[in-house]
């Protein structure tokens, strides 16, 4: 069985399944991609919904556009639990010809959705 038959939510039970000892320390804020982590009694929400130029976004979408959706979802994923956002971690995989102009439309479309 391959991973694109069963889907992101099993892949994350499964993965889950494996580091059992591990998911010992998460509780579950929601079914929205986060994970919270108790922390001296309160619960720090976290996520890290990573989206790809391939399959989330429309053919012809500017960097920008890009770097606000990719915040917009995690912003989402995380009021869906009730949380208040603190910060945004950015994660890329980007192909080594891209113009540095297009990678820092990418930044700023990230800065104005924040």
């Amino acid at each position: 069985m391959k991973l694109g038959e069963i889907g992101e939510r099993k892949a994350i039970k499964i993965a889950l399944s494996v580091i059992e000892d591990v998911n010992r320390a998460f509780v579950r804020a929601g079914e929205d991609d986060c994970a919270a982590i108790e922390l001296g009694g309160d619960l720090l929400v976290i996520t890290t919904d990573m989206v790809m130029r391939s399959s989330d976004f429309p053919e012809g979408s500017s960097f920008f556009h890009m770097g606000w959706k990719s915040v917009a979802v995690n912003l989402s994923d995380i009021a869906s639990t009730g949380a208040k956002p603190l910060c945004f971690l950015a994660s890329l995989g980007l192909p080594a010809e891209t113009d540095v102009k297009d990678f820092k439309e990418l930044f700023r479309g990230m800065k104005e959705c924040c």
